[in-house]
């Protein structure tokens, strides 16, 4: 198992295919455009209070798991991207 958290669209996606659901039927249900969703699913967008709290509406998946994920992936995110920053000035100079 690897340390780097995996973005929330990952496991958005595994909910709705453990459901059987679909991303449309998601959308519906949630009242979040497909549009959105999609762009979750795809890692292209992260989860905000307001989704996570219609997403366990709807999933039935605590809303503190979704902000939790969206957060780890998050910071990781920013650590990785300073670490590069740094890694760059360093070679730059």
């Amino acid at each position: 198992m690897s340390d780097t958290p995996e973005p929330s669209g990952v496991l958005l996606a595994q909910v709705l295919k453990v459901l059987g659901m679909s991303q449309a039927t998601l959308a519906s249900r949630t009242g979040l455009t497909a549009k959105h969703v999609n762009q979750v699913c795809q890692q292209h967008a992260g989860i905000s209070a307001r989704s996570a709290v219609l997403l366990e509406e709807v999933t039935g998946v605590n809303a503190e798991l979704w902000m939790w994920t969206q957060a780890r992936y998050d910071i990781a995110s920013v650590r990785a991207a300073r670490l590069h920053a740094a890694v760059e000035r360093k070679t730059d100079g």
